[in-house]
């Protein structure tokens, strides 16, 4: 149960960790004393982005072949009928029929992108509320 929630949902964890990795990175960025310049930034974000979905993609796919592989009990590569069960079909059928995982590295270039601006935009947030937070509680210390 906990194993095929993890397989089916791979893509929607990879994506959110990014995305939360890519704000924690802008703000450590933030709290560093050294300025940093935009574009370095960016790239930063980017390769991280980028490292955290085809890094995922890989982990699933070679936890996919290791779970696979292990139904396989003759070890000559080829599933009989004795060797099937309904968690083989199953682990057969999500390693087999999901393209996302081997062409993760073309579909991140353009996903990672999009995560960022997520992120910045999270971090554009975060920095406006800060601000208002800092405005308001200076207000009210100072009467």
């Amino acid at each position: 149960m906990i194993e095929q929630t993890l397989v089916t949902y791979a893509p929607l964890i990879a994506h959110f960790g990014a995305i939360g990795l890519s704000f924690l990175l802008f703000l450590i960025i933030d709290l560093r004393t050294k300025p940093m310049s935009g574009w370095a930034k960016v790239v930063l974000n980017l390769a991280l982005a980028y490292a955290v979905l085809v890094g995922f993609a890989f982990v699933t796919n070679a936890y996919l072949d290791w779970r696979v592989y292990a139904f396989d009990l003759n070890g000559d590569g080829m599933f009989t009928d004795d060797e099937a069960t309904a968690e083989h079909v199953w682990l057969m059928r999500e390693w087999i029929s999901d393209a996302g995982r081997n062409l993760a590295p073309f579909f991140a270039v353009v996903i990672a992108p999009i995560i960022v601006l997520i992120a910045y935009v999270l971090t554009l947030i975060r920095r406006a509320t800060t601000k208002i937070f800092k405005a308001a509680t200076a207000r009210r210390w100072s009467r």
